[in-house]
């Protein structure tokens, strides 16, 4: 077997590197690659919505210039990581984005990164099974488990080797067909990877440039030195090119950015890699226990690179490479920078050196410093397995200091361990528990002990073998003791405790396209409202609503100035919908007069050259008067209104350039009001106005750059396949037959993403054909539906309305149809998006009877009488109506109650000293199947002021709290001194156990005055 696997490994060694370094990357991160846990952090909060984003555009035929859901709408295109990266338009196109996307691609960047430090470190010491040990070591260095959280620093992770791999390979003697990888390996950088790296990368190179260009003029080999110069020359030309769509950007978002004007070094530095953390390098699993103690970011602390790896730095003074005193100038050199304001390196670097200035975080440089180590490791360990018999007791020497170090280090871990208290004697119940709790020194001993048997294991194998084996046992031992650090570490940096199954379940159903966004206040747009954990930030990016809230690295001075300097105008505005017409017209040297007093947000003040151009005397308001979004995609909407006079009309997006503004098909001059959104004046009557992202530069600096990127793949896979056909034909074959493979498969999922699109669409149409024609036939129906976007279907009917609802403050809508709705049945469609489970309970409340009348794909059409009768079986029903002396007496007049509740004439009143009340509570009885039935709260409600009340759902495992499901009062209820019916929800999404609890109960948070009747639990299946 061992023969068969060298004799493979001699015929095909990159195939077999490339598996044994998927194998390395799955089994060390088991929990990412069999979906055991979820991602965590970043992965989930920033980079998986903004490609998600993204993704949807490419999809629908939209470059991503604009992104309306986040901090009322700012340019994506000026994002380096995801707006332009490669892998966003393949992913995009052949189906976008789940949290599952980023496990494989997560797999997939620690694989390259293998595979790059595999061919550096071979090429450099001429030696495959140097390069497998190295890469295995790579893959498996504190840097990637460190910033688990972090796809762009994977990818830069990932490709940082390969350009450092072809460009020496070039630099060496190599052609044309290793000056366009590199340049095509570099462009991927550009476009993808976080831009500190690949602006350090570009320095190396120009230290390996300058290197190469001097030897081959010292050594008199002009024409060598001409033909290097010119194909750099072709390289700079087309990364150049392929970056142009970024180099255009930068002078377009300058003004509206501070991050390019920059920041004072007091302020700017943030996150180096402190003395402390060197710690890392030996025991990198206390990095997770308290970061406070090393003064830095828990991403930023884990520099380890393998301590058997350290061994073979005793041989880095005789290795006698230039290009490895290069390197080790290179690892010392970042290392200093990664030190911040530690050495007067990194402040030197932040005033001189061009780009640093723009980065804030210095301990990432310890990429390079892990990278130039390895390389010197691997150079050492070439050195000797040449003179293996001469040098071997050397090695042996070594690993003897770095074993007197570990037992030093595990001593004071000992001398400091809390031995009663420690979780070794305590115990914690769960693994999870055990890293939670787990202290400092405890973390020291443990690990300690646990580095000093593997290097004492390896040194006593080394005296019983020769140099046969010798990169066998290394490989071995550094995947094992590494492998063992991923684990010990993956839990503070690179997963949470959620299902990944079960949250792509729940992004299954989110609304694909661009839905037309409702007309409810902006302040209901907010992050809590959409939340799915473990999402949690950006998440109006999935639901697709436009925000005032969320993260991202280019939020607009803008926006800054309007929230920080002027919070009272800020928060006024937030009463107002996407879009608003007003009559309310200020100069903006007014505005901090106007903060002074009571601001309604219809008040609109703009720059005070302005005003000599608007006839402020023809604006009017009428009682009528309208404006509503028509459709909405990120780079363009159309907005339609009504009004008797003219006014001013305002969308509550960010004006940027590229906006251009038509009104009924003519261009209009359109202008800044209140520091951030775009307003315009607009005549009386029924008009449209459509917003227009018109950025021409930018978009042919677009098809510039990704044509260049794509003739340059071209040209490689033909001069890359004509290579292989000279040199082995079998090899050339298997080549040109994967890259045909991947092609093909890429075709089939861009084909079959399209074929979903279409059949979803199809299902709508059949399932709108049908509602209309039963409105058609039937006079005492109302019809609501529920579409992401119902100006397609030109809805026009008395009978008709449309909504969108995809989260729980939506239900609002719902609830006034419902309230005043006289028809005898109503019809209800939803489609295109997840159905709120409170939705139907809602409209149960006076139409008890129901039936399916039509699914189809992700939508059904449901008929509710009035008449009928609730045909569910109710498996357990607990009302309390706080008669007899549980409640107070509450008079006619204080409340006007509405026809949805239930007869009382007593509440009760939550008074402000109160935090938690009255609860609900079903216990589970037997081991069943729970997936079809639901728990179903609700309650009527008045509020007496403004509120910060959650209604939840809670279901309990002994003490631990399996689930969690609840709204905010503030985003549901319509008005103060008025009843109304809140309603809540919650289908398990997997079986409930003997003797789980579910409670229904109200968390007073605000301490706020509220009276609360008809508490009700019921469940149903």
């Amino acid at each position: 077997m061992k023969k068969k696997f060298v004799g493979i490994y001699t015929k095909w060694p990159d195939t077999t590197a490339f598996l044994l370094f998927a194998l390395v990357a799955v089994l060390a991160y088991w929990q990412v690659s069999f979906l055991q846990y979820s991602l965590k952090w970043d992965m989930l909060d920033c980079y998986l919505p903004w490609r998600y984003f993204v993704g949807e555009c490419w999809q629908n035929g939209e470059i991503p210039f604009w992104n309306p859901y986040q901090h009322f709408g700012y340019p994506i295109h000026a994002d380096m990581r995801s707006a332009w990266n490669p892998e966003s338009f393949l992913v995009g196109l052949a189906g976008g984005y789940s949290n599952i996307t980023m496990h494989f691609l997560t797999i997939i960047y620690l694989t390259m990164a293998g595979m790059g430090m595999y061919k550096l470190t071979g090429f450099l010491t001429k030696q495959r099974q140097i390069g497998l040990v190295v890469g295995i070591a790579y893959i498996l260095s504190g840097f990637f488990i460190g910033h688990g959280q972090d796809i762009s620093f994977f990818i830069s992770g990932a490709f940082v080797p390969c350009v450092l791999y072809y460009y020496l390979k070039f630099s060496s003697g190599g052609g044309l067909l290793d000056s366009l990888k590199t340049a095509l390996f570099l462009l991927i950088m550009v476009l993808a990877a976080y831009p500190a790296f690949t602006i350090f990368l570009i320095y190396t190179l120009l230290m390996f440039f300058g290197y190469r260009i001097i030897l081959l003029f010292k050594d008199k080999q002009k024409g060598a030195a001409w033909k290097f110069l010119w194909l750099n020359i072709l390289l700079a030309f087309l990364v150049g090119g392929g970056s142009l769509v970024l180099i255009l950007t930068f002078p377009q978002i300058a003004p509206y950015s501070g991050r390019f004007a920059g920041i004072a070094y007091e302020d700017f530095i943030i996150n180096p890699y402190t003395p402390q953390s060197f710690i890392s390098w030996l025991t990198p699993f206390v990095m997770g226990s308290n970061p406070a103690i090393f003064k830095s970011d828990l991403t930023m602390l884990n520099g380890y690179w393998g301590v058997l790896m350290m061994a073979f730095l005793v041989f880095a003074f005789k290795m006698k490479n230039r290009i490895g005193y290069v390197f080790l100038i290179v690892a010392i050199l970042s290392l200093f920078l990664s030190l911040g304001p530690y050495t007067p390196v990194h402040p030197f670097f932040y005033r001189f050196v061009p780009g640093i200035s723009l980065f804030r975080m210095p301990a990432i440089f310890i990429l390079f410093t892990i990278i130039g180590l390895l390389v010197v490791a691997s150079l050492g360990m070439k050195y000797l397995l040449v003179n293996f018999d001469k040098e071997i007791n050397k090695l042996r020497k070594a690993l003897l200091v770095i074993m007197a170090v570990m037992l030093a280090v595990l001593i004071v871990g000992l001398i400091y361990l809390p031995y009663q208290e420690t979780v070794f004697f305590k115990g914690t119940g769960t693994i999870r528990g055990f890293f939670e709790k787990i202290t400092f020194f405890e973390q020291l001993a443990f690990h300690g002990s646990l580095q000093l048997v593997f290097l004492s294991v390896f040194y006593f194998w080394l005296k019983k073998g020769g140099k046969e084996k010798f990169l066998f046992k290394v490989g071995l031992m550094v995947f094992i003791e590494m492998a063992l650090a991923i684990q010990l570490n993956i839990n503070y940096t690179g997963v949470n405790q959620f299902s990944p199954l079960k949250l792509r379940e729940e992004m299954s159903t989110l609304p694909a396209g661009f839905p037309t966004p409702d007309n409810r206040p902006m302040r209901c747009h907010n992050e809590h409202a959409s939340k799915m954990m473990p999402l949690w930030q950006n998440v109006s990016i999935y639901t697709k609503r436009p925000c005032y809230e969320g993260f991202n690295s280019f939020k607009l001075n803008k926006y800054d100035s309007l929230f920080d300097k002027h919070p009272k105008l800020a928060n006024a505005q937030l009463n107002n919908p996407l879009v608003f017409l007003s009559d309310q017209v200020f100069p903006g040297s007014m505005l901090k007069q106007a903060e002074s007093e009571m601001l309604t947000g219809r008040e609109i003040f703009i720059e005070d050259s302005l005003l000599q151009h608007i006839d402020l005397s023809q604006l009017q308001s009428s009682k009528g008067d309208t404006a509503w979004v028509r459709s909405f995609f990120p780079n363009r909407v159309t907005l339609n209104y009504s009004s008797q006079h003219p006014q001013l009309l305002t969308l509550m997006q960010s004006d940027y350039i590229g906006w251009q503004a038509y009104l009924d098909g003519e261009k209009i001059a359109h202008f800044t009001s209140n520091i951030l959104f775009r307003s315009l004046i607009v005549p009386a009557g029924k008009h449209q106005v459509i917003y227009k992202y018109e950025n021409n530069i930018l978009r042919k600096a677009f098809y510039i750059s990704y044509g260049i990127i794509f003739l340059l793949l071209i040209a490689v896979v033909i001069l890359h396949y004509k290579k292989l056909r000279k040199q082995d034909r079998a090899k050339a074959i298997f080549f040109l037959a994967f890259v045909k493979l991947a092609l093909g498969i890429w075709v089939v999922l861009v084909i079959k993403n399209q074929m979903d699109i279409n059949s979803d669409q199809k299902a709508e149409a059949l399932l709108m054909e049908q509602a209309q024609q039963i409105l058609s036939k039937e006079d005492d129906v109302f019809g609501i539906f529920d579409i992401p976007n119902p100006e397609k279907w030109s809805i026009d009917n008395p009978r008709m309305v449309s909504v969108n609802l995809l989260d729980k403050p939506d239900l609002v809508a719902i609830y006034n149809m419902i309230d005043t709705c006289r028809a005898e049945s109503i019809m209800y469609l939803w489609h295109g998006h997840k159905q709120l489970p409170e939705t139907e309970e809602l409209i149960r409340l006076k139409y008890p009877g129901a039936q399916i009348l039509k699914s189809r794909g992700n939508g059904q059409l449901l008929m509710f009488n009035r008449k009928g009768h609730d045909e569910r079986a109710t498996l357990s029903q607990q009302l309390e109506n706080y008669e007899d002396d549980k409640g107070i007496k509450i008079s006619d007049t204080a409340f006007t109650k509405s026809s949805l509740s239930l007869a009382s004439n007593q509440a009760y009143v939550f008074s402000s000293n109160l935090v938690w009340g009255p609860s609900l509570r079903y216990k589970i009885e037997k081991d069943t199947t729970w997936n079809d039935v639901k728990f179903v709260a609700s309650c009527d409600i008045a509020l007496l002021e403004d509120c910060d009340v959650v209604f939840s759902i809670h279901v309990y495992r002994g003490k631990k709290q399996l689930v969690w499901e609840g709204i905010e009062l503030q985003d549901f209820i319509l008005q103060q001194n008025h009843w109304q019916k809140v309603v809540l929800a919650y289908q398990p999404k997997s079986n409930l156990k003997k003797g789980d609890e579910v409670v229904a109960s109200f968390w007073n948070r605000g301490k706020t005055n509220f009276v609360m009747d008809d508490f009700e639990l019921e469940v149903v299946k």
